[in-house]
C-alpha cells in the first residue's frame, strides 16, 4: 500500500456514508469489494459519534479519485442528517490534524473532484469557517510514567525534561509524524515538550474533568480486589484514576471495602479495570510526612516519580497533594515564592519543619530546624542530612548562597 507524506497532505476530505445503516465493517467489507485494499477512509465516525479507525495516516487512502496521495479522509456515517455527537467528533479529528497539517484545507468530497455526488451534502468548508475558532484537542497520558523532552531531538540524545504521570491532561500543539512524537503543553504547570505518541490516549475538545490522584509514592493496580491478585501495573503520587461505574455505585470503594475499582487504558478485548487500595486516594495534609517517604528514592534528572526523581519533582508533587499548584523547575518555583503572603526566612532565624531552601538550581525541604530532605546526585537519591554540614557543600556546588522560603498552605 503506497506511504502517504505528510508533507504532501493538503486536504482534509469529509465524507458521509450514504445510508444510515452502514457501519466501518460494512464500509470495510464494502470497499475490499471494489477490489481496494480494505475501507479507504482514515477515520470513520459512527451515529453514536464514536470514531473508529481506519487506514493509518501514513497510508494512502482510497476516497476520492486522483488525491488520495495528498488527503485524509474521513467519513460521517448517515445521508444528509448528521447529529451534534457526530458534529463535535468530527470537530475533534479535524482539529487535531489541522495542529499537524495547518495548511490543509478542509473540504467536503463534492469540492475537491469533479463527480456528481453530492457528498458529504453539506459545505465542510463553509461549515469549519463558520465556527468561532478552532477546537483545542486534549489528551491523557496512558503509560505509567511518560518521559517529556524539550526537544524532538531528545528521544536519541536521552535528555528529558521531566515526566508526565498517568492519567495527567495535555494539550496537543503539534506532532512530528515522523518520528511518531506530539508536542503537548502540561495542564497541571504549562510545561511543554515533546512525548512518544504511543504513550498519549485519544484526543477530545475539551480538557478531561479533574479525577481522584494517586497520594502514595507508589501504588500496585491488581487484577481483583485482594493482594494475591496478579499485579496489572504500578501507579506513581499524583496519578489520576477514573473510578469505574461499580466504585461511583458504592461511594468509592468499589465492589469490595478497603479496596476501589478503576479503568485502565482499553485493550483490544475492550475496556479494563482494575484495583487499589482505597487509602491510596485518601487527602493528604501533612505534605512533607509524605516527602519523608521518597527518602533513599534514586535520583534521576527529569524524573517525577518513586521510581527517580529530582529535587524540584519532590517539591512539587508533594506539595500539590496539600493542594498548592506549583511550577515544575526550580527557577521557576522560587520565582513563584517570591509572591506573598509566602514568607522569607533569614539564615539566622530558627528553620522549621516545611521551610523550603532554594539555591540556583536546587531545592531542599527542611524537616525540622536542623535536618532537610533532598533529591541530589551528590548521594545518587532522596536523602536526608544535617542542614549545617550541607550548606557548605551546596554553596560550592550551586555557586550562589540559600533562600529559605515559608509556604502559606
Amino acid at each position: 500500500m503506497p506511504a502517504l507524506e505528510p508533507h504532501n497532505i493538503k486536504y482534509l476530505v469529509v465524507h458521509c456514508s450514504d445510508t444510515d445503516e452502514m457501519d466501518i465493517e460494512g464500509i470495510h467489507n464494502m470497499h475490499l469489494g471494489f477490489g481496494w485494499e480494505g475501507v479507504g477512509y482514515h477515520k470513520v465516525i459512527c451515529r453514536d459519534g464514536t470514531v473508529r479507525n481506519g487506514r493509518p495516516e501514513f497510508w494512502q487512502g482510497a476516497h476520492v479519485k486522483g488525491r488520495n496521495e495528498s488527503s485524509l479522509g474521513v467519513c460521517l456515517i448517515g445521508r444528509n442528517s448528521f447529529n451534534d455527537a457526530q458534529f463535535k467528533s468530527l470537530i475533534t479529528i479535524l482539529s487535531d490534524w489541522k495542529s499537524r497539517y495547518s495548511s490543509a484545507q478542509i473540504v467536503g468530497h463534492r469540492d475537491i473532484q469533479d463527480t456528481d455526488k453530492t457528498c458529504p451534502n453539506f459545505d465542510a468548508g463553509a461549515w469549519w469557517d463558520s465556527l468561532d475558532a478552532p477546537i483545542a484537542a486534549y489528551a491523557s497520558v496512558t503509560a505509567t510514567v511518560c518521559p517529556l523532552y524539550d526537544d524532538k531531538d531528545g528521544i536519541a540524545s536521552g535528555g528529558r525534561g521531566t515526566e508526565l504521570l498517568y492519567g495527567e491532561t495535555v494539550r496537543i500543539l503539534s506532532h512530528h509524524q515522523q518520528d511518531q512524537l506530539i508536542k503537548v503543553k502540561t495542564i497541571l504547570d504549562s510545561y511543554e515538550g515533546w512525548v512518544p505518541a504511543s504513550d498519549i490516549g485519544h484526543s477530545s475538545d475539551s480538557p478531561v474533568m479533574a479525577s481522584p490522584a494517586i497520594t502514595w509514592p507508589s501504588v500496585t493496580v491488581t487484577s481483583g480486589a485482594d493482594v494475591t491478585s496478579p499485579a496489572l501495573a504500578q501507579l506513581m503520587l499524583g496519578s489520576q484514576v477514573v473510578l469505574a461505574d461499580t466504585a461511583d455505585a458504592n461511594n468509592g470503594l468499589g465492589t469490595d471495602k478497603g479496596w476501589v475499582e478503576i479503568l485502565l487504558p482499553s485493550s483490544h478485548d475492550g475496556p479494563r479495570t482494575g484495583f487499589i487500595p482505597a487509602d491510596a486516594l485518601l487527602a493528604v495534609s501533612d505534605w512533607v510526612g509524605l516527602a519523608e517517604q521518597f527518602e533513599h528514592a534514586p535520583y534521576l534528572w527529569g524524573g517525577r516519580s518513586y521510581s527517580g526523581i529530582d529535587c524540584s519533582a519532590l517539591i512539587q508533587l508533594c506539595l500539590h497533594t496539600a493542594g498548592l499548584a506549583i511550577p515544575r523547575n526550580s527557577g521557576a518555583q522560587f520565582a513563584f515564592f517570591q509572591n506573598a503572603p509566602h514568607q522569607h526566612i533569614e539564615q539566622d532565624e530558627p528553620h522549621q519543619r516545611g521551610d523550603v531552601i532554594f539555591w540556583p538550581g536546587h531545592v531542599a525541604l527542611c524537616l525540622d530546624d536542623r535536618h532537610i530532605l533532598h533529591a541530589n546526585a551528590f548521594h545518587h537519591k532522596v536523602a536526608r542530612e544535617d542542614r549545617a554540614l550541607a550548606l557548605p557543600r551546596l554553596h560550592k556546588a550551586t555557586n550562589g548562597s540559600a533562600t529559605t522560603i515559608r509556604p502559606a498552605l
